[in-house]
């Protein structure tokens, strides 16, 4: 209801404190949603601990630590930032090698890595370079995906990278 009354009249302005607490995974869901909703016509700020919440809908974040701002951007660049974009690729075919040699060619590849059978672990120079790429690389191999999943490339990760850099 208090949500409901604060967004009625269409303010330039919003400020969310922790709006998904104690909410079950559909009600998180709707309330994200609406919050992500009021892009482009209105600022939402939006506080809250749950910084997967914050990855999925915050375009730009700021960063407190002891009263100090330690980080105000774009979110993706936080990540790009303080985290190595790796990936850990399972095929579904024998065609690692190939897959591996191809991969090393691409200028956005920074290291590439057995880690078991048919699996690779891929290091790229961005985020976004490697998620478009990896699925072309693997197209232009004729490879079979089994999976590619992230190794700690979310905000919750930058956010510890970052904070604990803050440390020293």
């Amino acid at each position: 209801l208090g949500l409901a009354c604060a967004i009625v009249c269409s303010p330039k302005l919003v400020i969310f404190d922790e709006p998904t607490s104690a909410l079950d995974p559909a009600g998180r869901a709707e309330v994200l949603d609406l919050v992500a909703g009021m892009r482009g016509s209105a600022t939402a700020i939006f506080s809250s601990h749950i910084l997967s919440d914050v990855q999925r809908i915050a375009d730009h974040i700021g960063i407190l630590r002891n009263g100090r701002m330690i980080y105000q951007g774009p979110t993706q660049q936080l990540i790009d930032e303080h985290l190595k974009p790796r990936w850990l690729v399972r095929l579904g075919d024998d065609r690692t090698r190939e897959v591996a040699r191809t991969l090393l060619q691409q200028s956005w590849v920074t290291s590439v890595e057995r880690s078991g059978d048919r699996v690779l672990r891929v290091d790229a120079d961005t985020l976004e370079s490697g998620e478009r790429g990896i699925p072309a690389v693997l197209a232009a191999c004729r490879s079979r995906l089994v999976s590619c999943e992230p190794v700690a490339a979310d905000l919750e990760s930058a956010f510890l990278a970052l904070t604990q850099q803050d440390e020293r």
